[in-house]
């Protein structure tokens, strides 16, 4: 009986050493697994922090790619109105100094009530 137990008491303590060491190979260190787990917490949380950076940049980014883009519109506008302005412009001008050729030409005739006209040189 004591030899049996003693048998026993030699396997299991192998058996021990073996899990131990089964465990050893999963998990080295307790304290290495809670730093394991701090640095994926830190990893993750400065992963978030950086896309929160990237993705407020992208944001500023996209908002002043549209105020430039409605800037460009209303610049363009102005460009359509000014085109405008300045065709009425030549218009006008074109006008006036028909007027004044046909006032110039005027002069040049003397109407009478006679309805005779005569040229002067």
């Amino acid at each position: 009986m004591y030899y049996k137990n003693l048998a026993y008491d030699i396997y299991s303590k192998e058996n021990k050493k073996i899990h131990k060491k089964r465990q050893i190979l999963k998990f080295p260190y307790k304290r290495q697994r809670k730093k394991f787990k701090i640095n994926l917490c830190l990893r993750f949380s400065l992963f978030m922090i950086v896309t929160g950076i990237l993705g407020m940049s992208y944001v500023n980014d996209q908002v002043k790619i549209s105020e430039l883009h409605e800037n460009l519109h209303s610049l363009r506008e102005d460009i359509k109105k000014s085109e405008n302005l300045n065709s009425k412009l030549s218009l006008k001008k074109n006008v006036l100094e028909n007027n004044s050729k046909v006032d110039s030409n005027r002069s040049n005739f003397k109407i009478e009530k006679d309805d005779k006209i005569e040229i002067k040189n």
